[in-house]
């Protein structure tokens, strides 16, 4: 082998790996945003910024301004206003 082909080995092996360690760090950003989520449901609340409603108003728009703002039930048990396209 020349050295020419070993530096290209070495090149592509050197490629390879950093495929591989990006690919670990999107999945590591992946996986803090679901735990993050998850927390968030646990604690029945609203995400940062999502206005919350009552069970109450489950199925009926969150302002009569915005009829694509509906109140809705979460996994976690909390109720929260989400935009839905019509």
């Amino acid at each position: 082998m020349t050295l020419v082909e070993e530096r290209d080995m070495k090149s592509a092996s050197a490629i390879r790996l950093m495929v591989v360690l990006v690919a670990l760090s999107a999945a590591a950003v992946g996986f803090q945003a679901l735990a993050r989520d998850t927390h968030a449901a646990a604690g029945r609340k609203c995400p940062r910024g999502v206005q919350p409603c009552s069970a109450a108003q489950v199925g009926l728009p969150c302002s009569p301004s915005n009829l694509n703002v509906i109140c809705s039930a979460q996994v976690g048990g909390g109720y929260c206003c989400l935009a839905y396209a019509p």
